[in-house]
């Protein structure tokens, strides 16, 4: 029964009777078709200036904040525009202040712009504070760790001796 004919007129078709006949081949086809490969890097995902989020994102990605953000944040680079409110903590690759952030910022390379104002601590490799910005907190350079020795177990060199590698 057709829930969508008019009332007073009968009609009794079914997808069967509407459907074309698709040749046998066709489908065998349709089967093998591989799903396509997931793209590494689709978009920055974003939270817009009229949404609220409280809790822990994790993003695969970059992320960019437009909106308020409570919580642990967590992505390949972070962008908190200039309106934008952020309580917690970030960890990042990159991450760029704009707006306000009342938390700590762990990541690669971090740039405040003048128009920032951050609460807490900074873990870098690379900080750039435009002149302007407001930070008041500590900021901790981080350093690439050191390659410990290795023992070395080579005829030529003699036995228990350690060898440091040569991109330290």
């Amino acid at each position: 029964m057709n829930v969508l004919a008019r009332p007073g007129k009968a009609s009794v078709s079914t997808a069967a009777d509407t459907a074309p006949e698709v040749p046998s081949a066709s489908r065998a086809v349709q089967e093998q078709v591989t799903p396509a490969p997931v793209r590494a890097n689709i978009g920055p995902s974003l939270i817009g200036a009229g949404l609220s989020v409280i809790g822990r994102l994790d993003c695969a990605g970059d992320l960019q904040i437009e909106g308020r953000v409570e919580g642990e944040v967590r992505a390949q680079g972070v962008r908190i525009g200039s309106g934008a409110l952020v309580k917690g903590t970030i960890t990042a690759e990159i991450v760029q202040v704009a707006g306000t952030l009342d938390g700590n910022i762990e990541a690669e390379s971090v740039i405040v712009a003048r128009t920032a104002r951050i609460s807490g601590d900074i873990s870098y490799r690379s900080l750039q504070i435009d002149e302007g910005a407001y930070f008041s907190g500590t900021g901790k350079p981080r350093r690439k760790q050191a390659a410990l020795p290795q023992r070395v177990e080579d005829n030529s060199v003699p036995s228990g001796s350690y060898v440091v590698p040569n991109n330290v």
